[in-house]
């Protein structure tokens, strides 16, 4: 029997908790797959924008990349600030191509999937069945993957997530005035903050963010709940204060009107610090519970024994010295850490996680145009997918077909494992090691790494160096 979950009336019972009444909220409904969607519509023009061209040899070239024939060896850089000619050299010597694109990413599409390989694809219409995962992106047209290599299909448009970025063209507040960022990244100043407010900051947040060059003899702060930019904990009234310092230190301080007091520090368990970090703090302020994690480790977990603070709605980041950060994100958090989010484990079933945190697990039997298809403990269950947050894909093995030549990423979140042989035309050809031939336009490509001759300087650094406008 297929059922419908309906998501009708005030707050709705756990799935995996307590025994409640399928009856309640369990409704037939009839099941539609559509029709297979049309390759994607696009033309032959050329895409001359400049980027920066990394090389093996460490040199940086602006210029366009306007060919490149991996049979010939050979590739094409057409005039740039750098160059007044055009340039052709042999493909060994090209490590990355990384660009600004103008403006700001588009509108995401509905899907996010990602892979084993740690691919990412964007995408709408998706369908899934026994064996094959499809789903059409804007400029790539229709791709299809195998279900196995699938590890997590999220929805792009996830309600739960507040704010995502940076992006050029974005603006960023700073004591003085406003700051239009040049590239993807806050190119934070020796201590002159950075921050945002955001006016419906919920009370309990995850903030994820990447600082690429670790400083060990710096230190890197961010201000969350404050009511306004400050450039030390001193000047804030109210805030509360994580601070990366040395080589792998973590302290959590609060600020309250009348006091400031350490919530938490951890020291690192070891010397072997990598020089990259992705930083992630959750914050609960109702339980007053904060957790940070260090490259996916948990490093603090801590609860505030003293008073509240009044909580403000700026967030900001700020260093001791010139300091990057990119790769921000701001979401609400349901006070689970990621650990702790799946009761069962994924080995033995998908576990489908919906927008108002309820979790749901079983056989992800089919994904049609409007609900997903689980045989779960409880029947078989159609689960709207508008009411979707994620579903995370029981594991399985695909073997070592999953690796290409360069990584590609787009104007939106998707990034590729591509096989390259050529680019002509405008567009990039090559081929993915599970979806086959594909045909990208350059219009969209932000950044191609070779992944043979890329370096950690060449993986790390940043698109988009430009000059950065700030206004009083």
């Amino acid at each position: 029997m297929k059922q419908h979950i309906s998501f009708s009336g005030a707050r709705r019972r756990r799935f995996l908790g307590s025994p409640w009444r399928a009856a309640a909220v369990l409704a037939v409904s009839a099941w539609n797959f559509p029709a297979p969607p049309a390759a994607a519509q696009t033309t032959d023009i050329p895409d001359d924008s400049p980027g920066v061209i990394h090389l093996v040899n460490g040199d940086r070239l602006t210029a366009a990349l306007t060919e490149y024939d991996a049979a010939g060896g050979k590739l094409m850089l057409a005039p740039g600030s750098t160059l007044r000619n055009a340039v052709e050299l042999d493909t060994t010597a090209l490590a990355r191509f990384e660009r600004s694109l103008s403006g700001k990413r588009p509108p995401p599409h509905a899907w996010l999937i990602k892979l084993r390989n740690g691919d990412f694809l964007e995408g709408d219409r998706l369908t899934l069945d026994a064996t094959t995962v499809r789903l059409r992106h804007r400029d790539i047209g229709d791709v299809a993957l195998p279900r196995d290599a699938i590890a997590v299909i999220s929805s792009a448009k996830d309600v739960l997530t507040i704010y995502e970025g940076p992006e050029p063209d974005e603006e960023w507040s700073f004591p003085q005035g406003v700051r239009r960022l040049s590239g993807p990244m806050l190119r934070l100043k020796a201590n002159q903050p950075l921050g945002r407010t955001f006016p419906d900051l919920p009370k309990r947040i995850r903030l994820d963010f990447s600082v690429p060059e670790w400083d060990f003899q710096s230190s890197v702060g961010v201000f969350v709940f404050s009511e306004r930019l400050a450039s030390s904990i001193g000047e804030s009234q109210s805030c509360y204060f994580l601070q990366l310092h040395g080589p792998g230190h973590v302290s959590l301080l609060k600020r309250s009107a009348n006091a400031m007091s350490q919530v938490g520090q951890a020291s690192p368990r070891s010397s072997d610090i990598p020089p990259s970090m992705r930083i992630s703090l959750f914050a609960d302020t109702e339980k007053k519970r904060f957790v940070v994690m260090r490259n996916e480790e948990v490093v603090g977990d801590w609860t505030d024994t003293q008073g509240a603070i009044e909580l403000g709605r700026t967030i900001s980041f700020v260093s001791q010295r010139d300091s990057r950060i990119r790769d921000i994100r701001l979401s609400h958090w349901n006070g689970r850490l990621p650990s702790e989010e799946a009761p069962v484990s994924p080995r033995a079933a998908e576990m489908v996680f919906l927008q108002n945190e309820d979790v749901v697990s079983g056989e992800l039997q089919a994904i049609g145009e409007t609900a997903a298809l689980l045989h779960t403990r409880f029947g078989d269950l159609e689960v709207p997918l508008d009411r979707i947050a994620r579903i995370e894909m029981r594991e399985a093995s695909v073997g070592d077909a999953a690796t290409g030549a360069a990584t590609i990423a787009l104007s939106d979140r998707t990034e590729l494992a591509l096989q390259v042989s050529a680019i002509r035309s405008g567009f990039i050809q090559g081929r993915h090691p599970l979806a086959g031939p594909m045909r990208i336009p350059m219009s969209i490509v932000r950044r191609i790494v070779w992944i043979a001759s890329a370096t950690p300087d060449n993986r790390e650094d940043s698109a988009g160096g430009g000059e950065e406008v700030e206004t009083e």
